[in-house]
């Protein structure tokens, strides 16, 4: 898949490890071309894009309109057709979703630095058998599993992945599943 991305625009600086990053999402999600999936703070599809052809459905949510316009033109030149992306802020987004009374098989979340605390209390009422929580900041990220947690979903992956070499900044994903599912 092509994925462009306009000046301003948010996009994971180190090319090879975001292919690591995609790469290991997709194999976490499971994905069987069954599962609706929800990409929170999807940016111009990063994730949405290359996972789309293992769904049957994709919503992303991100509140930059550049972004949302460079995730659309990346629908139109991948010939994708299950993707539907909206302006919004995520948090307003997933408030919307739950209201619908909508549900997603996956969830992916790549909130920025300062994390996610109010919307992931939210997520469980999805109904999500995975969440895939792709982290910039350990302590937010930290925080936030300790919510999942509390809600009844539990860890059962996680790997660090270093995009900024010779920095102390360090990427993550780490896979939440619900805690009955053990």
């Amino acid at each position: 898949r092509r994925l462009t991305f306009s000046p301003g625009g948010f996009s994971q600086i180190n090319y090879r490890q975001n292919l690591s990053l995609i790469a290991t999402v997709s194999d976490w999600a499971g994905l069987s071309g069954k599962e609706r999936m929800l990409d929170l703070y999807c940016g111009n599809g990063n994730f949405s894009i290359p996972l789309a052809g293992y769904c049957v459905e994709v919503l992303g949510l991100e509140e930059y309109e550049p972004s949302i316009r460079d995730a659309l033109h990346n629908c139109q030149i991948n010939g994708l057709r299950n993707i539907r992306f909206h302006c919004m802020d995520a948090l307003e987004g997933l408030k919307n979703v739950i209201a619908k009374g909508t549900t997603f098989d996956r969830v992916l979340l790549d909130p920025p630095r300062t994390g996610a605390a109010e919307l992931v209390r939210l997520i469980p009422a999805l109904k999500p058998a995975k969440i895939l929580y792709v982290s910039c900041d350990p302590p937010t990220l930290a925080r936030d599993v300790g919510i999942l947690r509390g809600l009844d979903y539990a860890v059962t992956k996680s790997l660090p992945v270093d995009m900024f070499p010779q920095t102390y900044h360090i990427e993550s994903i780490t896979l939440l599943e619900p805690s009955t599912a053990f």
